[in-house]
């Protein structure tokens, strides 16, 4: 795991709706980036699902 794949997930873990986009104007990458290293954490499952939490 490298620091870019570890920042995309502290974006997501505080805000799982965030776009490929915005987190790649967060972080100062390319949105193709974004959206690869997010896909590839996705086919090795540190991604494994999206959720709601309702208080």
């Amino acid at each position: 795991m490298n620091d870019f794949k570890l920042s995309i997930l502290d974006l997501l873990k505080e805000d799982a709706r965030l776009s490929a986009k915005t987190i790649a104007t967060m972080l100062g990458a390319q949105e193709s980036e974004v959206d690869a290293a997010i896909a590839e954490m996705e086919q090795e499952h540190v991604i494994v699902k999206y959720a709601t939490v309702i208080n």
